[in-house]
C-alpha cells in the first residue's frame, strides 16, 4: 500500500492483513519504544511474539474476491435518484431468475417508493408555503384602498395624510383664535381709551 486514498470498508478489511504486516514488524515496535521513551522490562517477549506471528501469511488463505458479508451488502437502498440508476444498471448483469436479481428488484421498488413519499412531502411543504404567501398578499391587497383623487393608496399613506390634514386643521384653528384675540385687544384698547377721556 502505497500514499493515502479514500478507500471503503470492504476495501479496508480485505487490505488489514497487509497493513498489520507493514505496521506490526519488530524495527517498528523498537522504534515506537524509541520515540516514545517507554521502553518495557522485557521488549523481546513483544518482539519475539511478532516474529512468530505473521498476519500477512495467515491471511493468503482468503480469496481474492469480496466476503459474502460484502455480497449481501451490495444492493443497499438507494437514497438518491443517482443509486437508484446505479442499482438499475447493475441489475442487468444478473439473471432474473437468480436471488440477487430479486434482493436487488426489492432493494430499487423500496427507494423508489421512499423517493416518491419524499416528493409528496415536499410537493406539501411547497403547496403549504404558496398558501402563506398567497394569505400575506391578500392582507396587503386589503391594506391598499381606492380613491377617485389619488388612485390606490395603502393604509401608512392614508395615515400619513389623516396626520397631514389634522396639522392644517390644528394652524387653521390657531389663525381663528389669534383673529379673535386681535379682535378682543383691540377693543380692550378702545375701551382703555373711552375711559381716560371720560375722566379728562
Amino acid at each position: 500500500m502505497s500514499g493515502c486514498r479514500k478507500f471503503s470498508k470492504d476495501e479496508f478489511l480485505y487490505a488489514i492483513g497487509e497493513i498489520r504486516r507493514k505496521t506490526f514488524k519488530p524495527h517498528t515496535i523498537k522504534l515506537g519504544f524509541k520515540l516514545t521513551g517507554l521502553w518495557p522490562i522485557n521488549p523481546k517477549l513483544i518482539t519475539d511474539e511478532l516474529d512468530s506471528y505473521d498476519p500477512y501469511y495467515d491471511n493468503q488463505s482468503q480469496p481474492d474476491t469480496p466476503s459474502t458479508h460484502s455480497q449481501n451488502t451490495e444492493f443497499s437502498t438507494p437514497k438518491t435518484a443517482e443509486k437508484i440508476r446505479e442499482i438499475s444498471n447493475r441489475l442487468n448483469q444478473y439473471d432474473a431468475s437468480t436471488q440477487r436479481f430479486k434482493e436487488g428488484l426489492a432493494k430499487l421498488a423500496k427507494g423508489a417508493e421512499t423517493q416518491a413519499t419524499l416528493a409528496l412531502q415536499l410537493q406539501r411543504e411547497f403547496d403549504d408555503t404558496q398558501a402563506i404567501m398567497g394569505a400575506r398578499h391578500a392582507r396587503y391587497d386589503n391594506s391598499r384602498r381606492y380613491t377617485r383623487i389619488t388612485g390606490i393608496i395603502n393604509s401608512a399613506q392614508v395615515k400619513k395624510m389623516k396626520y397631514k390634514e389634522y396639522k392644517l386643521s390644528e394652524k387653521i384653528d390657531q389663525e381663528k383664535t389669534k383673529r379673535k384675540w386681535k379682535k378682543v385687544l383691540i377693543e380692550i384698547r378702545r375701551h382703555g381709551r373711552a375711559k381716560k377721556r371720560s375722566v379728562k
